[in-house]
């Protein structure tokens, strides 16, 4: 198994961002990676532990269509969100209150990549962008 962590300071409380992380008209606007983009129309929730998510990354430029679908393996609001997805890609969500407003998130993913380099730069560079597009919505939402 390789480990994928990322790990951002925001100017958002906890619960702010586990609102974008749990409400599908949020997350559609943040997890996708550069170049693509998540329909709303196309993300459902039951968001409790056994349940599920799913979605579709839409790719901009020749409308290819990746379907991702995920189910909670940890619910711990507002700190920890845990998730596989089908592909058996273990993924964490981590967020830590520094005070003051502000909020450490850490998101790991843990995946065996088969010794794929190119799968693992394209995991890689997907959690930055998700995570980049994160920080943009929750800067153009202030603190709600």
């Amino acid at each position: 198994m390789s480990e994928i962590a990322v790990s951002r300071i925001f100017e958002a409380t906890p619960e702010r961002i586990w609102k974008a992380w749990t409400t599908p008209e949020q997350l559609h606007k943040f997890f996708a990676s550069a170049g693509s983009h998540v329909p709303l129309e196309t993300v459902t929730m039951d968001i409790r532990v056994g349940g599920a998510f799913a979605l579709e990354m839409r790719n901009d430029e020749n409308g290819d269509v990746y379907p991702m679908h995920a189910e909670y393996t940890e619910l711990e609001r507002p700190r920890r969100l845990g998730f596989r997805t089908s592909g058996r890609i273990d993924g964490l969500i981590e967020l830590e209150d520094l005070g003051s407003g502000k909020t450490l998130l850490t998101w790991t993913t843990m995946t065996d990549f088969g010794g794929d380099d190119g799968y693992r730069r394209d995991a890689i560079t997907g959690t930055h962008s998700a995570v980049d597009n994160l920080g943009e919505l929750l800067d153009s939402l202030g603190e709600v």
